[in-house]
């Protein structure tokens, strides 16, 4: 119930901290986890900002992961046209051109 209420207040458009602070007081007010709340509500507080900013980067470390594999993928699959491109006896010109590839990367192929 206190996250969605968390929840609902930034959907108002309220900060995280100031949505925060508006449920900690209206579940104190309503007798809502009041025993936990008034003794701790800077620790709940601390809490919950620190949770929501690690689901937030736990999710921009995915995204990092899968733009990561992709361009590696698209790199692998590059390297491997050259070489094929190289063991079929194209120009270096072509294969340049086609994979963007410089000659010494090619060469080492």
């Amino acid at each position: 119930m206190f996250v969605s209420l968390v929840n609902d207040q930034v959907e108002k458009g309220d900060t995280l901290e100031d949505s925060i602070d508006k449920t900690i007081r209206y579940c104190i007010e309503n007798s809502i986890m009041h025993m936990y709340l008034q003794k701790g509500s800077a620790e709940v507080k601390r809490m919950l900002i620190t949770e929501w900013n690690d689901d937030e980067y736990r999710e921009v470390i995915r995204e990092e992961g899968r733009e990561e594999g992709l361009e590696q993928g698209y790199s692998q699959a590059k390297q491997d046209m050259a070489r094929k491109m190289k063991d079929e006896g194209a120009e270096m010109t072509l294969i340049t051109n086609v994979t963007g590839m410089s000659e010494a990367e090619i060469a080492e192929l």
